[in-house]
């Protein structure tokens, strides 16, 4: 039998295997081995250096990337239009010849490696615009909304538009309007006017406009962003506008610094708060405020004006006999009692310790070695259910709720902080801590375990207290209130209202008769701004869809919206 090297075809001889099989040029090794030493830098010194280098890109084409889009283009703003224009358009249309009239400086010219984006000045009206940003890769024309205030226009003269604006992101933005202006490039009297449909969009950005296809093909320019000029035929010569650095590095800056303040680092915080609809229950109902010490007419409470007068002052007389449990400051909280819960970190064996920067406290690289305390949270549809039909309610909160459970003394070293006037860590749970959520619910189905469900309904610090007959209210108070004071734990008075018979709970209106939609979610609903586009219509019809086991005869009341999807040309 014959071996490889036999076989292999004996015309052929590489120089780097020293053998036969196949050529130099066609070593699949040399060449992997002179990519690897390109990327690491080593051939530099041998690699010939020139004014302008020009890589050839290595292998074939893998996808193609489009630029971002949207507007009233060429073909309008229907779909069937813009595929009509596309459609048109030849790949052997004739290149045209560049004017000699319009050139550029030559090359021997020595100018500064740059990246600056193209920032013009032009004319608007009788305005004189700066910072309008040449982007031949939009296909609209756009006027910023502070601009187009400054120009003395009003919303009136916006035409509507059904066309969005599309990011290279994805997302969209549909514009206020279109207006359609005179635009004046260059000085005389090398100028042209031109008018120019601008979209009126309202965002924080560096730039009063952006100059895209539409206006830059009409004035028939040359666009340099390396010359930093624009340049474009006149009847008296070539014109030309020229870009200014330092308004595109100032601009680049703006910009930057708006992402940043955009971007909101929020902390590790138990995703399970944010099922909370509600900050904390409200009385819906009215009430009347009341002193709690004679001494201290600023230390009041609210109760409910509609009870009768005997039971309101019954219930008067109670709070101001428990007004030890209530806290107007951190030095009224005792706490609660350290026998009854804990916060416990129960930081990973595995976890390394990590120094921070001098900042304020931040949990963050304290929730990373902490595992997850799956302890469930109420449902809130069950506790809402439970509440509703209750002739009597009662909405408490307790003051500063995490700050009353107090940290578990091996782990307070672990949240230790820095200050200006030393080095502190917390004795009591902090906000931001991953398990805090956790640890509170579980303290407080604890401490009322024997009258929820019965009287009480808790979710967090959110505490409401119910009775089907007004009159054994105050029996109930009277029981919740030992609660509170065998634990330790502390009402926040600002955020409590007693004996009423409505209120807000979990994002619920409830009330003896049932449960009713709360008003502000409904006025937020009224005050929904009609579709303008397609896409807004396709997210309503997405709304409505999601609430339609909700809307008695949605699919009747909804047809128009869906038929309107249909047929997008008449919307």
């Amino acid at each position: 039998m014959k071996s490889p090297w036999e076989l292999a075809d004996q015309s052929k001889y590489c120089r780097f295997h020293q053998q036969n099989g196949h050529d130099t040029e066609e070593c699949r090794k040399l060449s992997w081995q002179i990519r690897e030493l390109r990327r690491g830098g080593h051939l530099n010194p041998y690699a010939q250096t020139g004014r302008d280098p020009s890589p050839c890109p290595d292998g074939p084409i893998e996808c193609l990337i489009n630029v971002i889009t949207g507007g009233p283009a060429s073909g309008g703003v229907s779909m069937s239009g813009r595929k009509a224009y596309a459609r048109s358009a030849r790949d052997d249309a004739p290149r045209g010849t560049l004017d000699p009239r319009v050139a550029f400086p030559p090359e021997d010219a020595e100018r500064p490696e740059h990246d600056d984006a193209l920032v013009i000045m032009a004319r608007i009206v009788n305005a004189q615009v700066r910072r309008i940003m040449i982007d031949t890769g939009s296909s609209a024309d756009v006027l910023f909304y502070g601009a187009f205030h400054k120009l003395g226009l009003v919303e009136e003269a916006l035409e509507p538009i059904h066309s969005a604006l599309t990011r290279f992101t994805g997302d969209s933005i549909s514009p206020l309007g279109a207006v359609t202006l005179p635009l004046t490039l260059g000085t005389l009297p090398r100028t042209k006017t031109v008018m120019s449909t601008f979209l009126v969009v309202d965002l924080p950005i560096a730039y009063n406009a952006i100059l895209g296809r539409p206006s830059l093909n009409k004035i028939r320019a040359l666009v340099s962003t390396y010359h930093q000029t624009v340049k474009f035929p006149t009847h008296a010569g070539t014109g030309e506008v020229w870009g200014s650095p330092r308004e595109s590095r100032q601009c680049y800056l703006t910009v930057v610094s708006l992402c940043k303040r955009a971007k909101i680092d929020r902390p590790l915080d138990d995703p399970r708060e944010k099922k909370q609809p509600n900050p904390h229950p409200a009385p819906s109902a009215p009430t009347c405020e009341v002193s709690l010490i004679k001494d201290r007419p600023d230390r009041t409470v609210k109760v409910g004006s509609e009870m009768p007068v005997e039971e309101r002052e019954q219930l008067v007389g109670f709070l101001q006999e428990n007004a030890d449990i209530f806290a107007w400051s951190p030095s009224d909280m005792t706490g609660i009692d350290p026998r009854a819960t804990q916060h416990h970190l129960n930081i990973s064996p595995d976890a390394r310790p990590v120094k921070q920067k001098p900042r304020p406290q931040a949990p963050d690289s304290l929730n990373h070695a902490c595992p997850k305390d799956c302890y469930p949270l109420p449902r809130i549809d069950q506790l809402v259910d439970a509440t509703a039909g209750h002739a009597r309610l009662s909405f408490m909160d307790a003051f500063s709720g995490y700050n009353q459970i107090r940290m578990a003394l091996e782990d307070q070293e672990h949240t230790t902080f820095i200050t200006n006037l030393g080095v502190y860590f917390y004795k009591v749970m902090s906000f931001g801590l991953k398990n805090a959520s956790a640890t509170y619910q579980r303290a407080v189905d604890k401490m009322f375990a024997w009258q929820i469900g019965r009287n009480i309904e808790v979710y967090m610090d959110d505490m409401i207290v119910k009775s089907h007959v007004p009159t054994d209210h105050l029996a109930v108070l009277f029981e919740t209130f030992a609660t509170l004071r065998s634990f330790g734990l502390r009402l926040n008075p600002a955020k409590c209202a007693f004996g009423v018979g409505l209120g807000k709970f979990l994002g619920f209106m409830v009330h003896e008769r049932g449960i009713d939609i709360d008003p502000e979610k409904v006025q937020a609903i009224i005050d929904m701004q009609a579709p303008r586009t397609v896409k807004d219509l396709q997210r309503l019809n997405g709304r409505l869809v999601a609430l339609s086991r909700f809307l008695s005869r949605s699919g009747d009341r909804c047809l128009a919206f869906f038929l309107a999807i249909r047929n997008p040309k008449d919307f």
